[in-house]
Parts: structure tokens; C-alpha cells; sequence
């Protein structure tokens, strides 16, 4: 990991995220860029460098958004996890593995922030959070992810790249 092109992108991504996703809403859904971000690169990386970007993601986020810090930062691990599991075909042109992956990664995501939520004593609907909240944004967040997909890819082999360079 390129501790001087990482920090920088998922600082980056985080402001992005608070300050842009109030005004991206679309039909009762927000894209979650570090969301995005760290499904792709754990998509491309592996969980190792995904479950580093999750903790430093999350750790933005939380500091930006104001949210419940170890929420955001426990509920993006698994999600680096489970995206990495499709690493081994992810070089095929086919934008249904990105697509696929970065929705089932939402709404893995929105689940554990809904459970973490409930131990800390908020009162949810599941069904209700479900239907409005978690099903919109994993449909919007696939959406995305099929316009982010070819820039990670470009992104991920020109890293590549200057590794092999070095």
C-alpha cells in the first residue's frame, strides 16, 4: 500500500462524501463514496490493502461526518472483505462483478450500521430501513460503480505499474 497515494484519496473521499452526498440524494438514496471506494480497491487489491483502506476510510469518515466513529470504522472491514472474494475474476471486462459485488456490499454495510445503531440503543424499523434507506442506495451505489469501475481499473494499473517501475 502507497501510504502517499492512499491517505491522501480516502481523506479526500471522506470530505468528499460529507460534503457532496447531500445534494446527490436521487429517490430517497445517497451514494457512499468510501463505500464505493474501498468495495472497488478491495476488489482489485485483496483484503489485506482493503481491510487497511476500510480502517483509514472509516477513520476519515468518522471524523468528518460526526458520526458514530466505531460504527463507520467496524462496519467497512466486512465490506472489504466480502469485496475482495471476487478478486480472482475481477480483470474480465464483465461490469456485472463490480456491479454485483458493490451491491451486495451496500446493503452488507447498511445492515451492520443498523445493527451497530440498535446496540447503542436506536430505535429502527428494519423492514422500513430496508425498503427506504438500504435497497435505494445499494441500487444507487451499483449504479456508480459502474461509471467508477474504469477509473479504479486505470488508477489500479498505473499503481501497478510504478511498482513494478520501482
Amino acid at each position: 500500500m502507497n501510504v502517499f497515494f492512499s491517505v491522501p484519496l480516502l481523506f479526500l473521499v471522506a470530505i468528499l462524501e460529507v460534503g457532496l452526498q447531500p445534494h446527490l440524494t436521487m429517490l430517497n438514496a445517497t451514494p457512499d463514496f468510501m463505500l464505493l471506494t474501498v468495495s472497488l480497491w478491495s476488489l482489485m487489491q485483496g483484503p489485506t490493502e482493503g481491510t487497511l483502506w476500510a480502517l483509514a476510510g472509516g477513520f476519515f469518515l468518522a471524523l468528518f461526518s460526526g458520526g458514530p466513529p466505531l460504527v463507520l470504522i467496524i462496519a467497512l472491514v466486512p465490506v472489504a472483505l466480502v469485496s475482495s472474494a471476487g478478486r480472482s475474476i475481477v480483470y474480465g471486462e464483465r461490469l456485472i462483478l463490480p456491479l454485483s459485488v458493490v451491491f451486495v456490499a451496500s446493503l452488507l454495510y447498511g445492515l451492520e450500521i443498523f445493527f451497530l445503531l440498535k446496540l447503542t440503543g436506536w430505535h429502527g424499523n428494519l423492514s422500513l430501513t430496508f425498503e427506504h434507506r438500504m435497497l435505494p442506495n445499494a441500487v444507487y451505489n451499483a449504479l456508480m460503480a459502474l461509471v467508477l469501475y474504469p477509473i479504479f481499473r486505470q488508477v489500479h494499473s498505473a499503481v501497478s505499474r510504478e511498482r513494478l517501475e520501482l
